[in-house]
């Protein structure tokens, strides 16, 4: 029984711990602000726009460019090889094929938040979860490479297909 004191006085504490250390982490990252913000007229921190911007300007090029599974080069792309190309010809760093890891390449975005160069992540496309991954250009738009049908195209982030399957989105450098 003593021993069984012990260990449940040192999982405490070291639970205890923990939680300090986390809550004090959380709450210096809530006050620094993140590289490459600048603060927008209601005093939120956003990316660098012409960054954002550079991102969809350039992704746009691409448009009618092939589709191909795994691709990520101007020979064809998929969703996440095509925004891999964009963002490391642009914003110069790597953010992986991965989609999944491409999710924390940058700052969450609200809904409707918008700007153009978020990654915008939909679920359940041809499968089940996270599955999809294009590039918000503005006015509701998004830049993709869709399917083998449609290569790199424009789609409307809001569509009847689209809509319903949003995941969420990320600001590249932010």
């Amino acid at each position: 029984m003593v021993g069984f004191t012990r260990r449940s006085r040192w999982r405490s504490a070291f639970g205890a711990l923990l939680l300090a250390l986390f809550t004090s982490t959380a709450a210096v990252s809530a006050a620094s602000p993140a590289p490459n913000l600048v603060p927008d007229a209601a005093g939120a921190s956003i990316s660098n726009p012409a960054l954002g911007a550079g991102l969809a300007a350039f992704a746009q090029q691409y448009i009618g460019y092939p589709y191909a599974w795994a691709g990520n080069t101007p020979a064809g792309f998929d969703c996440s090889g095509f925004a891999e190309f964009v963002v490391l010809n642009v914003a110069g760093y790597d953010i992986g094929h991965g989609l999944a890891g491409q999710t924390t390449a940058g700052a969450w975005v609200a809904w409707g938040a918008w700007q153009p160069g978020d990654l915008v992540f939909f679920q359940d496309t041809y499968q089940a979860g996270l599955s999809h991954v294009a590039i918000y250009i503005g006015d509701g738009l998004i830049v993709h490479a869709e399917n083998e049908a449609t290569g790199v195209t424009v789609s409307r982030l809001t569509s009847g297909y689209y809509g319903p399957r949003y995941w969420g989105a990320v600001r590249v450098g932010g």
